[in-house]
């Protein structure tokens, strides 16, 4: 049987509930042989909604970057700074 605490032995699953969302994705891994689940105290195993604020906000920064969370007002922000005057 593969030991449950070596990573390679095991099944790692992306699941993303949302679509075009990267920061409720959450990180599964299982055990090859039995399906168990592994917990593990990794960045994105615990569900977006069980994480704390400081987490919760971690989580969304390449989402608020790219300007997918504020409906876009990140990406709209920066376009009206960088256009140049006609």
């Amino acid at each position: 049987m593969p030991d449950a605490a070596n990573i390679k032995s095991a099944i790692e699953i992306d699941v993303y509930p949302k679509l075009n969302s990267y920061y409720a994705h959450q990180n599964l891994c299982f055990e090859r042989y039995t399906g168990t689940e592994i917990k593990r105290d990794a960045y994105y195993s615990a569900s977006f909604a069980e994480s704390g604020t400081g987490l919760k906000l971690r989580r969304m920064n390449y989402d608020i970057h790219v300007g997918l969370i504020l409906i876009g007002l990140t990406t709209i922000f920066m376009n009206k700074n960088i256009s140049c005057p006609s």
